[in-house]
This record gives C-alpha cells, structure tokens and sequence, in this order.
C-alpha cells in the first residue's frame, strides 16, 4: 500500500478522456473519484523536478553546507528509490496487465465504519485475458490490497490499512456493497472527468447532496461570545458550506507539475449559485487578509504564510463555475516566501515580522 500511496502523490496524470464507464462501480456513498493516466505518467520527469526543489530549498534552510549535504543525500535518494518503486508498478501495469488507467475511488461508508478508507479499480473488460486479470490482482495483492475481484469491468482491489478492518471484515463488507452493478446515477463525476484534458493530475468530488442526512446534522447556532469579525467569517462560512451542499455539482482540481500550476474548479447548478459562492469566498479572504494584518505576535506567523497564500490564488467566476488557480509565478513567490517563514521562526521568535504581498 505505501507503493500505492506514492504512486498516488507523485503521479502526474494527464487526462484526454475518462472513456471507461465508471457507473457500475459508483454509488450514493461515493465522495470523491481520483483517476490515474499510466500512459503519460514520466516517473524520471517527476524525480527530476522533485530533486531540483530539494537542490534548491535544502540549502536555504540549512547554513551548515556539510548537514546541508547529508539532507540533500538523504533527500534525493528517498526520491530515487520511490521513483524506482513507482516506476516498476507502472512498468507491471502497462506491460504485464495491459492497463491505461487506474482509479482510486473513496467511499463514505466504508470509512465511517472504518472498513476502509478508499478502493482502487483498473479497468478490465470480462473478456480481457485471464493472464492479463491476474498480473493486474497480483500487483494489488504485492501492495498490501488482500481483497481484489475481478467484476463488472474492473479488477478491484481493498487495502488493509492499520486501525481500519482486517481481511475476513473487508470481504464481508464488500459481498454486499459489489453484489450487483450500481443503479444509483453518479453523472456528475463522469462529465467532470471528461471535461478536463491535458492535467498531470485530476481528482473530483461529486454532489454534496446525496449526504442530506449529515449536513442537516450541522449546527446552526452560532456560539456565543465571538468577536464581530470572527462572527461574520463564521456566518460566511456556513453560507459557503450551504452553497456547496445545495448547489453544487461537483469540484474538481487538477495539478501539473510541468508548468507547474494548481487549479480548482467548482462547478453549480445555476450562475446565481455560482456568484453567489465567489462572493461568500472572496468575502472570507478578505476577512483572514484583514484579521492576519492586525495580528503582530510571533505565533500568528505560521499563519502569515497562509495569508500570503491566500493573496496568490487568482479566483474568478464564469456563468456555473468557479476557478482558483495558482500558476508558475505564484508558485516560485510561495516558495520563496515559505523558506523565509520558515528561516523567520527558527532564528527570530519573538520579534515582529515585516510583512510581504504577492
């Protein structure tokens, strides 16, 4: 499973189109849907980018050029030998199993009931070779997946993860959820998937309000004893959290570390919708900006960062969608900024910190 978890956070994955019919395997307690395109994943591309950032911050935060290089070492040879790692998953599976994609799939019941936290599913049709099928199980079963099926076009496999249900638990808990093909109509994360094209890396979140039962569970009453602007941000917040539950369709957010550039899209039923949730956010932005400004204790300057990474999203709405993005020049101030934050609170605590904008 650690295989699988770092494949899933170094993956750049690139969508053209999410042509696999994921509604056999989606359900009313589907959260979120993260989809993996094997065939434009650049393992060596990644590695390269991710020892570049260590070549270049490690040093900022360490003075001592001798500790500096023994983290740079240590660094660059944990990156080398996930990326070796990754790379033979990918290899196995483009090769060995014939496999393109691969999805990882949360699901909202089997985690609060702590069976497990998500399951992963590679397409393959029921005629797809047997030999084919079972290198794709045996590469599940090798990553700590005890549970995979091969059924209704997929092979599925269920980590065992520590703290969640063990092997015999999973199996019966999947009997039920995987005894026949879904009929309960998830649309909305097959348009987001087929929307995008061209991403390092994709994941969606679908409607909120298939979960009625748990947001009306929410408090309403707002506490007592707040501050006038922590009111009004909190009042903001449950009116983002109520658009979100009643209006939204779905979120999606893709990552290419090619540029690199971070985007979040939400997606509304109406434009009303839509307007009415940029203005609730760009309200609370404005809020944390303000609140960040009159605050001068050393303690609030972790904080400080979050501000600075506040002031570099660039929001903007277009008829149903909302989108927050974060492109290449934003990304090198954040860092900048990070490291300076970071090198503050080691060598000056205690002392206010002059404060910079983006």
């Amino acid at each position: 499973m650690r295989i699988l978890f770092v494949l899933f956070l170094l993956t750049p994955l690139s969508f053209v189109s999410a042509a696999t019919d994921l509604a056999p395997i989606l359900d009313s307690q589907t959260i979120t849907v993260i989809r993996v395109d094997l065939n434009h994943l650049d393992v060596p591309k990644i590695m390269a980018f991710l020892n570049e950032e260590c070549k270049e911050i490690i040093p900022q935060l360490e003075p001592n050029k001798a500790v500096a290089g023994q983290i740079l070492l240590a660094a660059q040879g944990g990156i080398t030998y996930a990326a070796a790692t990754v790379q033979s998953v990918v290899t196995s599976l483009l090769n060995n199993g014939k496999a393109n994609e691969f999805f990882l799939i949360l699901d909202k019941k089997a985690i609060d009931e702590r069976v497990y936290p998500f399951f992963i599913a590679v397409p393959a049709t029921m005629n797809k070779p047997k030999a084919e099928v079972d290198a794709i199980r045996k590469l599940l079963l090798q990553n700590q997946c005890p549970v995979t099926f091969h059924r209704y076009g997929f092979v599925v496999g269920i980590p065992a993860v520590p703290g969640y249900a063990d092997k015999d638990e999973i199996s019966d808990f999947v009997r039920t959820r995987f005894a026949g093909p879904s009929r309960e109509k998830r649309p909305e994360f097959a348009e987001a998937l087929d929307s995008t094209s061209g991403a390092m890396i994709q994941f969606v979140v679908g409607d909120w309000s298939v979960f009625d039962q748990e947001m009306e569970n929410f408090s309403e009453e707002i506490p007592e004893g707040m501050p006038p602007e922590i009111k009004t941000n909190w009042e903001l917040s449950r009116k983002v959290q109520k658009l979100l539950w009643k209006k939204m369709k779905f979120f999606k957010g893709t990552l290419d570390i090619n540029k690199p550039e971070f985007k979040v899209e939400i997606w509304m039923n109406d434009e009303v919708a839509a307007r009415e949730l940029y203005g609730a956010l760009e309200e609370i932005r404005k809020l944390f900006s303000r609140f960040m400004a009159s605050e001068e204790d050393h303690l609030f300057l972790a904080y400080w960062y979050l501000d600075v990474f506040n002031k570099a999203l660039t929001a903007r709405v277009s008829e149903k969608s909302i989108t927050v993005s974060i492109d290449a020049t934003k990304y090198k101030a954040l860092k900048k900024e990070l490291i300076q934050t970071i090198l503050y609170l080691e060598r000056n605590r205690g002392v206010p910190a002059k404060r910079t904008v983006i």
